[in-house]
């Protein structure tokens, strides 16, 4: 069960808030949500069977696609694309 921690703010309180620090805010928030929607899609992703193998091995390559996008963000640092 994925525990959900709630911090009420106000848009008051949260305009009170140097603009860095908001944005600080609001990107971490975005990068925990990205995060745990992958790891969610990865679990899922390994967590089947099947009797074909080669339904096994596209599942695989899957689960790694998955697992690379966990571990980069080509979006994010623009030296990781003139790597493809």
């Amino acid at each position: 069960m994925i525990e959900v921690f709630r911090i009420p703010i106000s848009k008051d309180q949260l305009r009170t808030i140097p603009g860095d620090e908001r944005n600080l805010l609001l990107l971490t928030s975005h990068a925990v949500n990205q995060i745990s929607v992958l790891r969610k899609i990865l679990i899922f992703s390994l967590n089947y069977e099947s009797d074909s193998e080669i339904e096994n091995t596209h599942d695989d390559a899957a689960a790694c696609g998955v697992s690379a996008s966990l571990c980069r963000r080509s979006d994010v640092d623009p030296e990781i694309e003139h790597v493809r």
